[in-house]
């Protein structure tokens, strides 16, 4: 059975488990196991000395996930629950490694496959190996362990012929590397600090959540500047508020859009406009949002309300337009130039595709438009301007 090893034993300098610290909303133990999760583990052991909140709710969600679950004690209990043949993945107290490089180097056939047998290392110049010696243990005169380690269980069985206070994880990387157990030394292309952490305090949690944040949101393009401070203004929100904020921004979308509608029936176009841009802003946060949710925490929202960013923003954004301009047959205008706009995205090259996205930009030019008394021109001018994208690309290469 492939089983994953943590340990809920170290603390901070407060006195509180590095296993207990939240992370992204998720607690450190939580984070781990869904690293050995993903890697194939049918089996989670922690080693506790008491069962705390982290424990608790880890041991609630492996039954839920029908993965078995074990809390020990004693480091000399494994011994009992351990077989020979057993793949063990131990991972260090308090460490949050990059699962997107742990899959590739212990799983290179897949997790359907054994784990590949090793120790990772960091070389003993490494800021990390530097920064926090007591966690990277060194292992020779060049190298120390970065916290992640595959073996076979069969060392193991001679775990209780230690005193009781021993270092169980310690001790069953010198029993790995005694048994021949391959090391890899994790280059600086291999990794990044930012991705390789250790929950040493809060202060850290803090900025390593903000890197994580950064890491995930939709880069910036100048070609794009609504997209672009939709990214910067969900970043802003934090991890603490990702439950609610992307729905909540899918529904402040859905509510100003629905407003832009009311203020274009009513005869107010200029604030029609600037409603549907706010609406559009608030979708495309609502999709970063929702990007870093799913990147964080392993949660997807439901299926209506990415239809309700893709395409019912469109979808409102045309009748908020149509509405806006009249009721005769200029309105079919505003249909037009959503359509085209949604033509020219799919026909664009990939430097000019974020531009055509953007409908936050384009709601804000119109809405500038709309104050001059120039809509219906304006409106005009980017329909053909989509147009024009679409008659001269194709196959992402423009005619001669």
């Amino acid at each position: 059975m492939r089983t994953g090893l943590l340990s809920a034993i170290l603390t901070t300098d407060e006195g509180a488990l590095r296993a207990d610290l939240i992370l992204a909303e998720r607690s450190v133990l939580a984070w781990q196991a869904g690293v050995a999760e993903a890697l194939g583990c049918q089996r989670i052991i922690v080693l506790a000395a008491r069962k705390s909140a982290a424990v608790v709710a880890l041991e609630e969600a492996c039954k839920a996930k029908g993965l078995a679950f074990q809390r020990l004690a004693r480091f000399a209990d494994l011994a009992a629950v351990l077989h020979a043949e057993d793949e063990l993945l131990m991972l260090g107290d308090g460490l949050v490694p990059d699962r997107a490089l742990l899959t590739p180097l212990l799983a290179p056939q897949g997790t359907a496959k054994p784990l590949r047998k090793i120790v990772l290392c960091l070389p003993d110049d490494d800021p990390q190996a530097t920064a926090f010696p007591a966690d990277c243990e060194r292992i020779d005169a060049a190298r120390c362990w970065a916290g992640v380690a595959v073996m076979r269980a069969a060392p193991a069985q001679n775990l209780d012929a230690f005193a009781p206070d021993s270092n169980a994880i310690s001790l069953l990387l010198r029993m790995a590397l005694q048994a021949g157990t391959p090391c890899h030394v994790l280059s600086p292309s291999e990794r990044a600090l930012c991705d390789w952490f250790w929950a040493r305090d809060g202060a850290a949690i803090t900025a390593h959540e903000h890197a994580l944040i950064a890491q995930h949101r939709q880069p910036a393009v100048w070609n794009a500047p609504g997209l672009a401070l939709a990214a910067v203004l969900a970043a802003r929100m934090g991890v603490l508020r990702l439950q609610i904020a992307a729905p909540g921004a899918t529904i402040g979308g859905l509510a100003l859009l629905l407003i832009a509608l009311g203020c274009a029936v009513w005869g107010w176009p200029l604030a029609a406009v600037i409603a549907a841009g706010l609406g559009s802003l608030a979708f495309d946060m609502a999709g970063n949002l929702a990007r870093i949710r799913q990147s964080l925490l392993d949660r997807e929202l439901p299926a209506a309300f990415s239809h309700l960013r893709e395409p019912g923003r469109d979808v409102l954004a045309a009748t908020v337009l149509a509405a806006t301009l009249g009721l005769g047959p200029i309105a079919a205008l505003g249909l037009l130039a959503v359509g085209t706009i949604r033509l020219a995205e799919q026909a664009a090259p990939p430097g000019v595709k974020a531009c055509w996205r953007d409908r936050t930009a384009q709601l804000a030019v119109l809405a500038l438009a709309a104050g001059f008394g120039v809509l219906a021109e304006a409106t005009a001018l980017l329909a053909l301007g989509a147009l024009a994208q679409c008659l001269f690309t194709k196959a992402e290469r423009p005619f001669p």
